[in-house]
């Protein structure tokens, strides 16, 4: 007997001015095919931020699956002459569609804002490389940043691991990862999490409220985050119980400091 879906967690309202904005946005995409997917969002124009000191690729291999990824460098004009804390940055985009181009905004806002190096990962991508690949990348791409911190000017025990939507689960099980060795080095010394995908085993369609409020003509739709992580995970995932979501919710000990868009904002223009 298949389970029963948890009833639905509640959400908050919906930012007015975001509500505004977003009303009649066509879905993200209707394309079957991720490779189309992936294309239409290349060829969108992407903000563009300030200029930095410097900007520059590097190559990182990687042993499992064998291969390479690169990771962008974005160094901010800072009187300091160092070592800088470092963020590393993993991008959102579903694990299937983004890349450190399409969020170069995000990176280059956090190094001017926070005076710190930032290195944005252009981890491998399903559905070629579905999880645990992207993981994998992920957490070695923290391990390459400790290992060469004199090399990158970065204060080895100033590092922070970031991200958004996907890319926010991706730093919470960077986190979970490396926190979890005994044997490592490296260290974390916080998380930024931009509206993380934190859930993806509990997604039935009416898990949470908020995807029975905004699945639908708002641009990012239930549908689309269901095949999104379907090519992620590739049917390895299987969804909780009732029980078993409770069990998990319990174990959840941290203390997030949360910070609204409105109170971004806010603090943007002081």
């Amino acid at each position: 007997m298949a389970p029963i879906p948890p009833p639905a967690l509640p959400s908050a309202p919906l930012n007015a001015r975001i509500k505004a904005d977003l009303v009649g946005a066509k879905p993200t995409w209707q394309a079957a095919s991720h490779i189309v997917v992936r294309n239409n969002f290349n060829a969108q124009s992407h903000p563009e931020r300030d200029p930095l000191a410097s900007v520059r690729d590097v190559s990182v291999q990687v042993s499992h699956p064998a291969g390479t990824f690169s990771c962008t460098i974005y160094t901010p004009e800072v009187s300091l002459a160092g070592p800088l804390p470092v963020l590393v940055y993993f991008h959102g985009g579903g694990f299937v569609i983004g890349n450190p181009a399409s969020h170069k905004a995000q990176a280059v806002w956090c190094a001017t804002g926070a005076s710190c190096i930032v290195v944005s990962v252009d981890y491998r991508l399903a559905p070629e490389f579905p999880y645990p690949t992207p993981v994998h990348d992920s957490v070695e791409a923290v391990e390459w940043v400790f290992n060469n911190a004199k090399e990158l000017n970065i204060n080895p025990k100033r590092i922070t691991v970031g991200g958004d939507s996907a890319g926010g689960n991706l730093t919470t099980v960077v986190a979970l990862e490396l926190g979890g060795r005994k044997d490592s080095k490296t260290i974390i010394c916080q998380q930024l999490l931009v509206y993380p995908v934190t859930d993806l085993l509990r997604l039935y369609p009416d898990s949470y409220d908020s995807y029975i409020r905004y699945g639908t003509g708002l641009g990012l739709e239930t549908k689309s985050m269901i095949w999104l992580i379907d090519h992620y995970l590739d049917g390895l995932g299987e969804k909780l119980t009732p029980a078993e979501f409770q069990s998990r919710a319990a174990e959840m000990t941290a203390s997030p400091i949360v910070a609204t868009s409105e109170e971004l904002s806010l603090g943007h223009r002081s």
